[in-house]
């Protein structure tokens, strides 16, 4: 899988051991789109910090991996370009202490492990530039306050869409109602990612080709896709839950697009700033799917469950799955590519989405 595929325009971390330093190994990798990653276990001793003030003089930029400050380090942080703080292990007044004795003007600094949106704000005025973590993914509820209309109106044409009693036709007059959604799918179904043999000019003829489920999926896409108050990364993490999760349906014969449905939606209090359990009250769901996104409960909430082990690289839950370790690996690796795709196409060549 190529790293275009993978990680979009961004740069790639990765962790190399000491021998890739040492060997040069990593000169097959391109400098522009890879930041090197020192491990912390590595002993950094004279042969080691030449390899890699090598690799800086190449070009590459180099990253400290869960970095913990010794004075034997001193020779790499000279050379580093980053420092990766693991705020969870140091703790804040440790961590405060790392950035205020290494700061120093090129010096940027990635927080990582950042699970709160308070965490997000504390160490972002600390002058830390770059964040690890899941905050973006939990709401920021606030007691009282009303959707904005932009976001209610979202919600309630989620609720038209996903309602499993309505027909074609409902579908189809709910998405013509509003003219920039039926752009937007338009442009979508006609685009690479679904590679049709021929061009598809209205909505019904994209709900008649496509089936309910896949157009109820694409509609929740373009919906998510179009809030401007969040980070992309945030949609990304839906789409990339919800291939995984389309991927482990697929592999026991179960309905795939409710699947993926499970997992599209379960960023949704996320991205609307509101409990979850509230917003799916709003929408005609089956218990089914409810129970999947709410508590990870039957095969979807299983599915569900390893997409995020799968963020958070957690081994010991993937090994606990009925799946393996590989099939879900393989499914996650697949969803990522498939994820930054998808996202490039909502890239306007004007403003939409697609």
């Amino acid at each position: 899988v190529g790293l275009d595929r993978l990680v979009g325009p961004h740069q790639a971390f990765i962790n190399l051991t000491r021998e890739f330093f040492v060997q040069g190994l990593y000169e097959s990798l391109p400098k522009e789109r890879v930041v090197l990653e020192v491990l912390e276990d590595i002993e950094p001793d004279a042969e080691f910090v030449a390899a890699v003030r090598a690799a800086k003089q190449a070009g590459y930029t180099i990253a400290l991996d869960d970095f913990r400050y010794s004075e034997a380090w001193d020779p790499l942080v000279e050379i580093a370009d980053l420092i990766k703080l693991d705020v969870v292990d140091l703790g804040r007044m440790e961590t405060v202490r790392h950035i205020r004795l290494l700061a120093r003007p090129g010096l940027r600094f990635l927080a990582e492990k950042v699970e709160t949106h308070a965490d997000f704000e504390f160490y972002r005025r600390l002058g830390v530039e770059l964040f690890q973590g899941f905050f973006f993914c939990e709401p920021q509820v606030v007691a009282q306050r009303a959707l904005p209309q932009n976001k209610l109106a979202m919600l309630e044409l989620l609720g038209k869409v996903h309602d499993p009693s309505v027909d074609i036709e409902s579908v189809v007059d709910t998405i013509v109602r509003d003219v920039s959604m039926s752009y937007r799918l338009l442009r979508s179904v006609n685009s690479s990612l679904f590679a049709l043999p021929r061009e598809i000019e209205s909505v019904h003829q994209a709900v008649v080709l496509l089936g309910l489920g896949r157009v109820r999926s694409l509609c929740t896409l373009l919906m998510m896709a179009a809030v401007d108050d969040k980070p992309l990364e945030l949609t990304v993490t839906g789409l990339v839950r919800a291939r995984t999760c389309q991927s482990l349906g697929r592999s026991v014969g179960a309905d795939e697009q409710m699947f993926f449905s499970v997992g599209l939606l379960s960023v949704l209090d996320a991205l609307l700033d509101r409990p979850m359990a509230e917003l799916l009250d709003q929408m005609p769901l089956s218990e089914t799917v409810r129970a999947a996104i709410l508590d990870e409960q039957g095969p979807a909430g299983e599915a569900l469950r390893l997409a995020r082990a799968c963020e958070r690289m957690d081994l010991d839950m993937l090994r606990d799955a009925l799946v393996s370790v590989a099939d879900v690996r393989e499914a996650f690796i697949e969803a990522l590519g498939w994820a930054r795709e998808a996202m490039s196409i909502q890239k306007p060549q004007a403003s939409s989405a697609g």
